[in-house]
């Protein structure tokens, strides 16, 4: 059984806190894996931040998770000369994930009736 599926029945039992998890496990290896360019590693990460964004419910600070995924959706832009498809995954991936978030503060922030950003001129 893989690391993957571990991570989550633990995660999925109680036995793990989701958000400690993620902010002193999953996205420290996620940004050491993004700064060594390992994207297999990056689309890894990234499945298992959405698993616990999608089933767990994870009670993760949003904007420190829009920060990383931004800094993913950077550094895998198109560039020719390192182009590969793990790039494309992780990178397609992540912008998933912003739109997960930008409906997740959308919904919570509906239900508060706050307003985060107001763009009407």
């Amino acid at each position: 059984m893989s690391t993957y599926f571990q991570v989550a029945a633990l995660a999925k039992r109680g036995i793990l806190d989701n958000s400690v998890f993620m902010r002193k496990c999953l996205l420290p290896a996620l940004h050491i894996s993004l700064s060594e360019k390992l994207w297999p590693s990056v689309l890894l990460w990234l499945q298992t931040v959405e698993l616990f964004m999608e089933t767990l419910q994870c009670d993760m600070n949003h904007a420190c998770l829009l920060v990383v995924m931004a800094q993913v959706i950077e550094a895998s832009q198109f560039n020719i000369s390192t182009f590969s498809l793990e790039v494309v995954h992780a990178h397609e991936k992540a912008v998933h994930l912003v739109n997960m978030l930008v409906d997740i503060l959308d919904v919570s922030n509906s239900t508060q009736g706050k307003i985060v950003c107001d763009m009407s001129f």
